[in-house]
This record gives C-alpha cells, sequence and structure tokens, in this order.
C-alpha cells in the first residue's frame, strides 16, 4: 500500500491512529480547537469532492489515495451519563486530543468502487474520521480491567469487537460529550468513567474517542463486547422521538450508516448484532456478574430495524 501526504492543504487534523490495534497506554491529551477540527473537516470534503480522496482502513490507520471524487456528507454512555448520577459540567468551547503534534482530517471509505461519478447512495458515504483521541492512560487501562473483573469475569482492557451498540448524546454539541467522557469519574460508584469509541456530530462528522480494541464503558452487560458509537443529539420528549430526529437527519445518518457497514465488514458483526443502548438488556449476550442493568432509552427497538433496513 503506498502511503502518501493527505494534502497540502490539510494541516489541522490527524487520522485516528488510535483506530489500529492499541497494546499499551496512550499518551496524555492536548487540547485542539473544535473550530479548527470543523474547518479541517469541511476542507477535506472539498478536496474530495475536487480532486483526489484519501482513504484510511480503520483497522490499520494506514492511508492511500483513491482516485473516486464522490462525496456525502447516547451508557452508561448514552446520554453521556448514567441516569442516576449527573454528568460533570464541561466546557462545549474545546476539545483536547491526544497523539496530535499536527492534525488533519482525512475520508474513508469501505471499499466503494472508484469507476463511477454517478451520485452517492448512503452505501457509498464516505467517513469523514478526526482523531479526537481520549486520554487512556495506563491508569484508566487498569481501571477498565478491573471492572471487567467484577462485571465480566476477566481482568482485561481489552476489546474483541462482536456486537455495535448506538447511542445518542442527550447533548447538543460533540464536545460536550467528548468532555465528559475525558473526565474519567465514577459512574455509579466505579471507576472508570464512562465513554464510547465514537461520536458523531449532526454535520456528518465522525470523531474517533477509542481504539476500537480497548473496552469503553457505554453498555451495561456488553462492554466486554461491543463497540459504543454516539451521535449527537439532545434529550426531547421520548427516545423514540430523539431517534427519529436522527433517522431523518442524512448527514448524520448516512456518516453513522458508512462507519457501521465498515466496522462489519472488518470484525465480521452481523446486522442482528448492530443494537440500541435500549435493547441491551434483552440482547441474548447480555452479561453481569452483579447484576446490574441498564434503565436508558436511546436507539428503541423499533428505530433500530430502520436503522438496519439502510445498512
Amino acid at each position: 500500500m503506498i502511503v502518501r501526504p493527505i494534502s497540502r492543504y490539510a494541516a489541522p487534523l490527524v487520522l485516528a491512529a488510535a483506530l489500529a490495534g492499541c497494546a499499551g497506554s496512550l499518551p496524555a491529551a492536548t487540547s485542539t480547537d473544535p473550530a479548527v477540527l470543523h474547518a479541517a473537516a469541511d476542507l477535506a470534503r472539498q478536496e474530495a469532492a475536487a480532486a483526489q480522496t484519501t482513504t484510511t482502513s480503520l483497522d490499520t490507520g494506514t492511508t492511500e489515495t483513491s482516485s473516486d471524487p464522490s462525496t456525502s456528507t447516547g451508557g452508561q454512555a448514552s446520554s453521556t451519563a448514567s441516569s442516576t448520577t449527573t454528568p460533570p459540567a464541561v466546557s462545549p468551547s474545546r476539545a483536547s486530543t491526544s497523539r496530535v503534534p499536527t492534525s488533519r482530517a482525512v475520508a474513508s471509505t469501505a471499499a466503494i468502487p472508484t469507476e463511477t461519478a454517478s451520485p452517492v447512495s448512503p452505501a457509498q458515504a464516505k467517513l469523514f474520521v478526526v482523531d479526537a483521541t481520549l486520554p487512556f492512560g495506563a491508569a484508566r487501562l487498569a481501571e477498565t480491567a478491573a471492572y471487567s473483573l467484577r462485571h465480566y469475569g476477566s481482568a482485561s482492557s481489552r476489546l474483541t469487537p462482536t456486537m455495535i451498540v448506538l447511542h445518542f448524546t442527550a447533548g447538543a454539541t460533540w464536545t460536550s460529550a467528548r468532555d465528559t467522557f475525558a473526565q474519567d469519574v465514577p459512574n455509579l460508584g466505579e471507576l472508570p468513567g464512562t465513554c464510547s469509541h465514537y461520536v458523531i456530530d449532526r454535520d456528518g462528522t465522525i470523531y474517533s474517542l477509542v481504539p476500537v480494541t480497548i473496552r469503553c464503558r457505554h453498555t451495561i452487560g456488553l462492554n466486554d463486547q461491543a463497540i459504543g458509537i454516539e451521535m449527537v443529539q439532545p434529550a426531547g420528549p421520548s427516545g423514540g422521538w430523539a431517534d427519529q430526529q436522527i433517522l431523518a437527519r442524512p448527514a448524520q445518518v448516512d456518516a453513522a450508516l458508512a462507519l457501521v457497514r465498515q466496522l462489519q465488514a472488518t470484525y465480521g458483526i452481523p446486522t442482528s448484532s448492530v443494537i440500541g443502548h435500549a435493547m441491551a438488556n434483552a440482547d441474548p449476550h447480555f452479561h453481569d456478574l452483579l447484576g446490574w442493568r441498564n434503565d436508558h432509552v436511546d436507539w428503541q427497538s423499533a428505530d433500530v430495524a430502520q436503522f438496519r433496513a439502510r445498512l
């Protein structure tokens, strides 16, 4: 695979190399302005539409060039907090990232044919993945392993994903979700704090928060098996209402569908194992040694059925 610079213009964002397998601790985070992240993502979209698109493999983190000019544009973690605890106050004005000496946004494709210039369908939507890695050092990895021992019987922080759980943030910005996850404060009296692997903004930008090879505390009973994907959506009259807002938002839902498809292809995850947080307790893979249960309403089964039908 030929590795090339993304573009002479795409300075401010680095791709989520964290999506590759991670065997150790991650370095401490540094701050990055969300406005810069959005500007770089927009610039990457414009370049992809005008010339070449840099594609990225979620499981290797490597980049290669493609000539396809087409583009598209909450669990414990859902809602970014437990229903029995109030999340810490966070500032939506800044987001911090780790492993970002320089930054750039990139577009990723899931085996999209490049021979045609026909309009892009949701099945062909490109992924604009921005590295917004959470601070996840040795201490948090140890907390995750200890949590896993108590709840799942194995002292490990490693994840071999076999499921995907959909969430919405119950907040208005992706930065507020990320900042809450970065806090690493006790939830339901236990560490580590909640987190999710991805958060997808309403404009379709995908932010990578944690490598998918590390367990995140986003869904009780499934954290040792599932990738968590948050979608920015304020809470409303009901979980179903909020789900429908996302399903009716093309940029966001198309990005979510494209991300899920690529994760399915990479890890062999069947569509039946793409579930909503509200469905977790009834899932046959659910298990928790302490008898904990989820009480969240994000992504009801009827709404997940609509999402699956579009995969």
